[in-house]
């Protein structure tokens, strides 16, 4: 849910699927971490936490 003064559309979910999400994701997270564009931060990371939004699914059997 949006906190006061945030909007709808600025909200992202990402999903990651595959044997490499995990690994990918990451890379994918700490690329944006040391990135500058605070438009892209603020709709990927919860304002008051830098706690990103994510969903992953690794179909991988051998772990």
């Amino acid at each position: 849910m949006p906190t006061e003064g945030e909007d709808r559309s600025s909200q992202t979910i990402t999903l990651q699927f595959g044997r490499a999400s995990n690994h990918v994701g990451a890379h994918y997270w700490n690329i944006l971490d040391k990135g500058d564009d605070k438009k892209v931060k603020q709709a990927l990371y919860r304002t008051n936490t830098a706690t990103p939004r994510v969903y992953i699914c690794d179909f991988n059997r051998s772990l």
